[in-house]
């Protein structure tokens, strides 16, 4: 029984290996594996714009430092955007302390 389960595992682990493609190049999401994203710099991809497959991030700081992503949606970081499949489409230049302060309120019970 322990033989199954144990040969089991590793046809898992070798078939998630197997669909792996970061560092592939990619126009698009769909392009890399469930766990990845295509990642661009300074310009989103699709329209023969060309990024790479990478893993997206399973954990972030709670850095309050606003971005953009390609679906225009704002996250509080770059590695938020990034966990979410997104690369980063705009950065913020100017913080406004008011969002800052409405960030840390809303995640002041997450913080270690």
């Amino acid at each position: 029984m322990i033989t199954i389960i144990r040969s089991s595992i590793l046809l898992m682990l070798l078939f998630a290996v197997a669909h792996a493609t970061e560092g592939n190049k990619c126009t698009s999401n769909s392009e890399c594996a469930d766990f990845e994203y295509c990642s661009t710099t300074k310009i989103c991809p699709g329209n023969d714009v060309t990024g790479v497959c990478k893993a997206r991030p399973q954990t972030c700081t709670k850095d309050y430092d606003p971005v953009t992503g390609c679906d225009g949606v704002e996250y509080a970081n770059a590695c938020e955007a990034a966990a979410n499949g997104q690369s980063v489409k705009t950065k913020r230049d100017g913080r406004s302390r008011h969002n800052k302060k409405r960030y840390e309120r809303r995640h002041q019970n997450n913080i270690d």
